[in-house]
């Protein structure tokens, strides 16, 4: 899209009660655009290396939550303790580095962050509120939103305006068959080596074929999704039937929401290769090649959705493609038609995401929240 006049955003895209945040980081010096409804502020930030370190900081001790193997309750306690620490201690500072000239421009206001770099892999919602004696996250106090960029939200609230109300409310894609171990499969105990191997191997997201474990809490969380919306307009791809010829022909574009519980597969240097994981293996234990929905068959997309929810580690990250964001999962069903679409940006705890995930449809079906207001309840 072409870029936007101030004018034209602000009267287009910026509400009231709303500030767009823009990251532009840079080698010498970064800088921070404050867009209101009628106001325009510019503030000078840090240098990218300094921002980019504290965000590689934060990320590293927030995964410090697990203990490792062989590795004492003692020794996780006292590790985990100083990552914490060190997480409270550079929260504030990036909190304070990014957002302290313009608190006063934040207070009581539903934030759209266009971030830069490394930004895009820590929300700023997670952040203290900046000037903030409390290490309480924004996100207590303030709706937060993440866009790819401010064109991209312009064009996106045009399709969504121009599109026609969808036929169905849910599909809900969980549970898929990911190894011959797996109790649903006749008799075989083990993982497939070869055809295993050959899928996964190019991945980041997975060090070995034993961390693509089944997901039973996904079933749950399923199970759960479907108690909360009521199934009279909604369609389940579960266990062997979450499988791509099921998935892919089920009329992507009649939905409302897209649901995916299960793996996602991120591959950062080549983000082609990116996908999500469905049934590996048919009813009879046979092997099945296409057992995933890699980016390229996103983009094929032509989606008329509300909302895309990705229940899986990881799939907000890509590689960063420079004035667009990120080339990931996410974006792709944004660029596909998708008006919004709530990701991961690590490994997340199978049975918290179920706890998560039956709050925040509870707040859309029973509350009539928005996404975003009903994430942040739920978060």
């Amino acid at each position: 899209p072409a870029p936007l006049e101030l004018a034209e955003l602000q009267e287009g895209v910026i509400d009231e009660n709303s500030v767009l945040l823009e990251f532009s980081l840079g080698r010498e010096g970064s800088y921070l655009w404050v867009i209101g409804k009628r106001t325009f502020d510019a503030y000078v930030l840090p240098p990218r290396h300094e921002l980019e370190a504290r965000v590689e900081k934060l990320r590293a001790a927030f995964l410090q939550n697990s203990i490792g193997q062989g590795e004492t309750v003692e020794a996780f306690q006292k590790r985990a303790g100083e990552a914490q620490d060190v997480y409270k201690n550079e929260a504030r500072a990036l909190s304070s580095e990014l957002l302290g000239q313009a608190a006063v421009k934040l207070a009581g206001k539903r934030l759209i962050v266009v971030a830069d770099g490394k930004l895009q892999y820590f929300p700023i919602g997670a952040l203290p509120f900046p000037n903030s004696a409390s290490d309480d996250p924004i996100l207590l106090t303030n709706e937060v939103a993440y866009e790819p960029s401010a064109a991209a939200l312009m064009v996106m609230r045009k399709i969504g305006a121009a599109a026609g109300e969808p036929k169905m409310d849910l599909l809900l894609v969980s549970d898929p068959v990911f190894s011959r171990g797996d109790q649903r499969l006749p008799g075989n105990g083990g993982t497939a080596p070869g055809l295993a191997a050959s899928l996964l191997g190019t991945f980041r997201s997975f060090e070995s074929l034993d961390s693509l474990a089944p997901l039973p809490g996904s079933r749950d969380e399923a199970s759960a999704i479907s108690d909360v919306v009521g199934g009279s307009a909604m369609t389940s791809r579960s266990g062997f039937g979450a499988n791509r010829d099921e998935v892919l022909g089920a009329g992507l574009g009649d939905y409302r929401v897209l649901h995916f519980a299960t793996h996602g597969l991120v591959d950062e240097r080549r983000p082609e290769l990116s996908g999500i994981v469905l049934s590996l293996f048919n009813e009879a234990g046979e092997p099945q090649s296409g057992g995933f929905i890699r980016l390229q068959d996103v983009y094929g997309m032509n989606l008329n959705a509300d909302l895309v929810v990705l229940s899986a580690c990881d799939t907000g990250l890509g590689k960063e493609i420079k004035g667009e964001g990120l080339l990931s999962l996410n974006n792709a069903f944004l660029q596909a038609g998708a008006r919004s679409v709530v990701s991961s940006l690590w490994k997340a705890d199978d049975v918290a995401t179920r706890e998560l995930m039956t709050e925040f449809y509870r707040g859309m079906a029973a509350e009539g929240l928005t996404a975003s207001e009903a994430l942040r309840r739920a978060q």
